[in-house]
């Protein structure tokens, strides 16, 4: 992209402007039927040109096709503004949330020190960890979460930070969280941990404690 990126806050959904496409390469945004979105609609981010890939040698029917990102964003005069991963978006009751956005407001709040939402169903859960000698606020922040992004989150778990598993980059790992996110015959949530990092996760995992529950709070 050929313009200096730059972020809007105030939206339903922050976006970070990258500016339009460089010479050469070719941009577009696809519905889920792979139709091209309308300017300002949001979809998957897809791009064409050589100098990203210009197909398999002798592959000639393969020349020429576009590239998904895995980003959702839309396109307004002429720009692209990206909203997040595809993979990030959860859908609850026809209303599109994503998970990163959802996090950052909640990592706002003067208690918290870290969060990650997890998808459960067509639903979520938000994990919390607090700051040191503070305390999760679990109904502050469900409303919170509910006031900002029309949907009330499952659950809000208080988890001590080593709950939160992560990459060997040192990320949040929501996948392999998500499948630790259970919920108990009494309709509450817990967080399971367990002593063997998953093999899922790119490179070594730092030791988890032996296997216990973390329970909504």
């Amino acid at each position: 992209m050929d313009d200096a990126t730059s972020f809007r806050l105030d939206g339903p959904v922050a976006t970070a402007c990258l500016g339009g496409p460089v010479p050469g390469l070719a941009l577009r945004v696809v519905d889920e039927a792979g139709r091209e979105c309308a300017a300002g609609r949001t979809g998957a981010v897809q791009l064409r040109g050589a100098t990203l890939f210009d197909g398999y040698d002798g592959a000639t029917d393969h020349r020429g096709v576009w590239f998904d990102t895995g980003d959702l964003g839309s396109v307004r005069s002429g720009l692209l503004h990206l909203s997040g991963r595809r993979d990030d978006r959860i859908s609850v009751n026809g209303v599109n949330v994503f998970a990163t956005d959802v996090e950052q407001a909640v990592a706002a709040e003067e208690d918290v020190a870290e969060c990650v939402v997890l998808p459960y169903g067509a639903s979520f859960a938000v994990v919390a960890v607090a700051r040191r000698g503070r305390r999760i606020d679990a109904a502050g922040i469900a409303a919170r979460v509910t006031a900002d992004f029309a949907v009330a989150p499952l659950a809000v778990l208080d988890v001590a930070h080593s709950a939160v598993v992560r990459t060997a980059g040192g990320k949040p790992a929501r996948g392999h969280m998500a499948d630790r996110l259970e919920r108990t015959d009494d309709g509450r949530f817990v967080l399971r941990t367990d002593r063997t990092p998953p093999a899922s996760i790119d490179g070594p995992a730092p030791p988890q404690p032996n296997t216990d529950a973390t329970e909504a709070g």
